[in-house]
Formats: C-alpha cells, structure tokens, sequence
C-alpha cells in the first residue's frame, strides 16, 4: 500500500533538472575546487599567523544561534514527516562542526578557552556524529510516526542546548579577541570548502542519492566563511570579505537548491524496489 508520504514524494512528482543543467553544476563545483588550490596555498604562505577578531560575540555565538535554529526547524521537519529534515539536521552539523574548529584552533589556552572547548564538545560533538545518521533514517521516510516524533524532541533538546550554550558563552566573551593559528584556521576551512564542492560534484557526477550530504556541508562551509570573515573585520579588511562574500553565499544558496534536488532523489531511490536501476539523473522513463 503506498502511503501519502510516499505518493507526495514518488518519482513522478520529482523535479528532474536535465543534463546541461547538471553539467553546469559539474563546472561549477570543480572549477570552484580547482580555483581554491592556488588561493589555500597564498593562505598558508601569507597569511598572518594571528590577528584581533572584531565583533567578537556576533561571530561566535551567532554561529551558535545558526546551529540552534537549524536544530529547531529539523525537528519540526522531522515531526511532520518531511525527508527535508535532511538537510536541516546536516546544515547543523556542519555548523557545529566549524564552530568547533575555530575555537579548537584559534582560541588561546586561557581558562575561557578551556571552557569554550569543553562547552563546544559538549553540545557539538554528539550533534556532528549523531545528527547525520538520524537524518539519513528521516529521509528514508520508513520510520513510524512515534519514532518521528522522539527524533522530532530531540532535535529541539540539542536547539534548546546549543541555545544554552550560545548564552554561556555570550555572558563572558569579549568584544574583540585575539585569534591565533590563523593560517590553520583558514586553509582548514577552505580545504573543507574544497573537499565538499569536490564530493559535490562526484556525487552529480555519479547521479548518487547521496547527494544531499556534501551539497549541504558545502553550503554550511561557505557560510560560515563569509559570516565569519565579515563580521570578525573591519575597514579595508571587511570590504573584501564582503566581496569574497558575494561569491561564497550564492553558491551557498546553489548548493542548498542542489541538496532539496538530492534529497527528492534519494526518497524517489528508497521508494523504488530497485534502487539501483532508478539513480540515474534524470531517470530514465
């Protein structure tokens, strides 16, 4: 028996983006990893090593705040049924996984950072290993309503945490810090850039169901790069990030338009008794 969840997600009703469309992705993404090659190695070679970050509680906790939010609309996603909670939970994640990153490599060894780090791990490490996994489950749009809602309360639980978090971490943290390990905290960051726009296009490339995946972390990636970058400078220096901006969150927004295409196709691959015969993309009728 189909069920209204299955019919309101079936192959018939996906929307099927033809192949030069797909090939313009294609260029896109590895031409985008193609070009940050040369611009991480400037970084590891000019980079400063430190710097004073400015706005200092807008980059950090706002950061934190994305993460709740995220939280918070999968779970509502995830309650009502929605394979679209894939890629809220994902976006989540990767949030916390490049708030953990910056303050594990750009905070000091003072007492605030110890309490940074430990707060991070708290809130972010069970979220980047648990968060992916429960949004695969979601989006293979199998599980019972009961089990929906349990997932739907612990996703507003891990919000309501990193809310908490957020103003912990807001009652102390300065206006402006100094941030050290520069060069690692940046070419990491472009290299995870990098490396999501490179399994983004493998994963066009191969018309693979798991596309979802790196398309949302390359979208969380780019965002945190310009939210950070913006909002941590100033003057000349805040100018240019808000340039680099006007290419990092358009792409953002492409890779979060190429992730809702994803996760349709992954529901259309669980629905079929044949998977493997059906991930071509478009398929094939």
């Amino acid at each position: 028996m189909i069920t209204r969840h299955e019919a309101a997600w079936s192959p018939a009703t996906m929307p099927v983006p033809d192949v030069a469309h797909r090939r313009s992705l294609l260029a896109i993404y590895f031409g985008g990893a193609a070009a940050l090659v040369p611009w991480i190695v400037l970084l590891a070679l000019f980079q400063a090593p430190r710097a004073l970050a400015h706005h200092f509680p807008w980059v950090a906790v706002g950061t934190i705040l994305l993460v709740a939010l995220s939280c918070l609309v999968a779970g509502v996603l995830c309650w009502n049924g929605r394979p679209s909670a894939l890629a809220s939970a994902t976006f989540a994640g990767s949030l916390a996984f490049v708030a953990l990153w910056f303050r594990l490599v750009a905070g000091n060894a003072g007492g605030q950072h110890v309490v940074a780090v430990r707060s991070f791990v708290v809130l972010a490490v069970p979220l980047v290993v648990s968060i992916v996994v429960v949004a695969r489950m979601v989006a293979a749009g199998q599980l019972p309503r009961p089990t929906r809602q349990l997932l739907a309360v612990a996703f507003w639980a891990a919000a309501a945490l990193a809310a908490f978090g957020a103003a912990r971490f807001a009652a102390f943290v300065p206006a402006t810090a100094l941030e050290h390990r520069l060069r690692l905290l940046w070419t990491g960051l472009d290299c995870f850039e990098m490396l999501g726009m490179l399994a983004t296009g493998l994963a066009l490339l191969r018309r693979s169901p798991y596309l979802p995946l790196p398309a949302t972390f390359t979208a969380a990636m780019l965002l945190a790069d310009a939210w950070n970058n913006i909002t941590s400078t100033e003057a000349q220096a805040q100018l240019a990030a808000i340039v680099m901006g006007l290419v990092e969150v358009p792409l953002a927004i492409v890779s979060m338009v190429v992730a809702a295409y994803g996760t349709r196709l992954w529901v259309a691959a669980q629905a079929r008794p044949d998977p493997q015969r059906d991930l071509a993309w478009p398929p094939q009728r």
